[in-house]
């Protein structure tokens, strides 16, 4: 009949409506103009407004969805959507550019996610025929709690502008990244009221800021980040206690060993560590220091993959410190470097025996 009847309006109210993939109840539909373009389409091309009390899909279930859609065959867009998902609020924007969709403007508010929760949703094959999202122009993640296998994002807030999606970090353009959060639990580590903005470049990302408490202590910094190299222009440690009992203890570190292994320079600005304590026990010799205080002007410390002080200055006091059997109480360094040669300064170290 498509081919000899022209509608102009397609109107279907209160609508159960079920496939072996999804169902939907209380459907209201409007299509302006309808055409389909083949058999196996649910949706005709055509300005459409769809509201459903509940669709169900994947197991989930979709409450309260609003849709407003200018569907062609290319170029659609979607004018505005928003639905309930397991209690958050979600609502947003899209376009689509050729086959492919952005994401213009999101909102999720309210999302939470345990550990079993979230494992369900990564094994569920959540691809649709003939939508693709392939970027993300803005979207923001409120008042949301995650939990998964070996970590917990709890209480945060994230921002993501100009994302391009399949997400490789080294390959994005003028992209925006930022968080804010009670905090952060990855294995073990655990960082409290984490807050880091980034913006994401082809082999670059330059940290605006991040700052979080962390082993008893807090960390802040600010610089930028290539696939082979550090240089930030400030890093503050004030009050970490770093204390490795057994060689099972994983480094927050470790989890960057594969990155840092490619790292040819790494350079710091300003460096300043205060009322900090470090102490290894896992392996011998036993080593540490309390009240560890350092100072670095615009200082060089790794030059093609080598540990040292290739530029700059440093000093470093503390309260005390021991190697082995070794004890100095109030040591003090001073070095600088200039362009790899190093000089000591100073070196102050009063032995117990």
């Amino acid at each position: 009949t498509q081919q000899h009847i022209k509608l102009h309006q397609l109107a279907l109210h209160d609508l159960d409506f079920s496939t072996p993939d999804f169902n939907a109840r209380g459907i209201d539909l409007q299509i302006s103009d309808p055409t389909w373009n083949k058999h196996s389409s649910i949706l005709p091309f055509g300005k459409t407004q769809l509201t459903a009390a509940q669709l169900y899909w994947q197991d989930e279930a979709f409450d309260n969805l609003l849709i407003d859609l200018d569907l062609k065959p290319n170029d659609s867009t979607l004018y505005g959507a928003s639905f309930e998902w397991r209690g958050a609020k979600i609502s947003g924007q899209a376009e689509q550019y050729k086959h492919d969709w952005s994401l213009v403007n999101v909102t999720v508010d309210g999302l939470r996610l345990n550990q079993q929760q979230t494992q369900s949703l990564l094994s569920k094959n959540w691809n649709v025929e003939g939508i693709k999202i392939n970027h993300i122009n803005s979207l923001d993640i409120l008042r949301s709690d995650v939990e998964w296998k070996n970590g917990h994002l709890a209480a945060f807030d994230a921002s993501l502008e100009n994302i391009q999606l399949p997400f490789e970090l080294w390959k994005q353009q003028k992209a925006i990244f930022s968080l804010q959060s009670e905090g952060v639990t990855i294995d073990d580590d655990m960082f409290i009221e984490p807050s880091i903005k980034l913006n994401l470049d082809p082999n670059q990302i330059l940290i605006e800021d991040f700052y979080t408490q962390f082993l008893q202590g807090s960390i802040q910094l600010n610089g930028e980040v290539t696939p082979s190299s550090i240089q930030l222009a400030q890093l503050d440690l004030q009050g970490i206690k770093w204390i490795t009992e057994s060689q099972d203890k994983v480094l927050p570190s470790a989890r960057l060993l594969p990155w840092l292994t490619q790292l040819q320079k790494a350079s710091i600005d300003r460096l300043n560590i205060e009322r900090s304590q470090l102490i290894q026990l896992a392996n011998k010799p036993y080593w540490q220091v309390s009240g560890l205080h350092v100072e670095g002007h615009q200082v060089q410390l790794l030059q093609q993959r080598k540990l040292g002080l290739w530029q700059g200055k440093l000093m470093v006091s503390a309260n005390d410190a021991s190697y082995q059997n070794i004890v100095s109480v109030q040591p003090v360094v001073e070095m600088n470097s200039e362009q790899g040669k190093w000089t000591l300064t100073r070196l102050f170290m009063p032995l117990k025996h």
